[in-house]
């Protein structure tokens, strides 16, 4: 699997943990939309995902996160890549998995939680160029989301780069 890494670690202290996240590139049936994430009180744009559980696999946490998100029922279609951040301004280290994900059912209630409804999320299709130019042009006013958009600007070269061999 493809690996990034995202830094602006200049310490070598180490962090106190390390937080594993899923990312979810999702695509609708015909494969030409992808549905990304609105989060209203950061004015940015993303894809869905979250955190792994305890005792959780990487593909259940995915198929986990993006029910409960977006109420949709999907199917793995492939791994995609890894982004690993470093965010020495938050002390905060995560290894993100993305995945490419195919809408295998309709669309039923979301599940947030209190802090993703906090966040305002809404969910929107649209066109792949149209998802990528949203998340690679939207202002980003903090170092936290600018960690956000970097990591799906990554997964999403990689998936254009490799759209033709995973489909």
């Amino acid at each position: 699997m493809k690996r990034y890494t995202l830094s602006d670690y200049h310490d070598h202290s180490p962090f106190k943990s390390t937080r594993l996240a899923v990312r979810a590139i999702i695509l609708d049936s015909s494969r030409t939309k992808i549905l990304t994430q609105f989060l209203n009180s950061w004015n940015i744009t993303t894809i869905p995902g979250g955190g792994v559980e305890d005792q959780e696999t990487l593909e259940d946490a995915i198929i986990r996160e993006v029910l409960e998100e977006t109420g949709y029922s999907t199917r793995i279609i492939t791994p995609l890549c890894e982004v690993e951040e470093f965010r020495e301004h938050q002390l905060f280290h995560q290894i993100n998995t993305f995945y490419v994900l195919e809408v295998d059912g309709i669309q039923n209630e979301r599940k947030l939680s209190t802090k993703e409804q906090d966040y305002g999320i809404s969910n929107e299709w649209l066109a792949l160029e149209d998802a990528y130019t949203q998340i690679y042009t939207q202002d980003v006013d903090t170092k936290q989301r600018w960690f956000v958009q970097q990591r799906d600007i990554l997964a999403f070269n990689y998936f254009f780069e490799n759209y033709s061999k995973m489909i």
